[in-house]
């Protein structure tokens, strides 16, 4: 994974990306992200799992909702542009999103 090959998992005794590439639907290279609710919902069954484990730890919770590509709830969107012109997230994020030039 990408994440990994950063060096990002340098320093930690377990490492876990929830980040994958992946097609988007006009069949650009992109990255699928869980949302807040997930990663939290990963951290806290970690933790869990932990038991009666004791012993310091340092936990890093490294949140992607707010990365390219921009995919916010349809019902966030509605509330923040009420009243106004919805952005076109498509052309946000092509715009955004930085490709390699060949």
């Amino acid at each position: 994974m990408i994440v990994k090959d950063l060096g990002f998992a340098q320093g930690f005794d377990t490492f876990r990306s929830l980040v994958k590439d992946a097609i988007g639907p006009d069949g650009e290279s992109t990255v699928m992200k869980e949302d807040a609710q997930t990663v939290n919902q990963q951290a806290l069954d970690w933790i869990d799992a932990r038991g009666a484990d004791r012993t310091p730890t340092f936990l890093y919770v490294h949140y992607m909702d707010v990365h390219t590509p921009y995919a916010p709830p349809d019902a966030l969107v509605s509330q923040v542009f009420a009243n106004r012109a919805r952005p076109d997230l498509d052309a946000v994020n092509k715009a955004l999103i930085k490709r390699p030039t060949t």
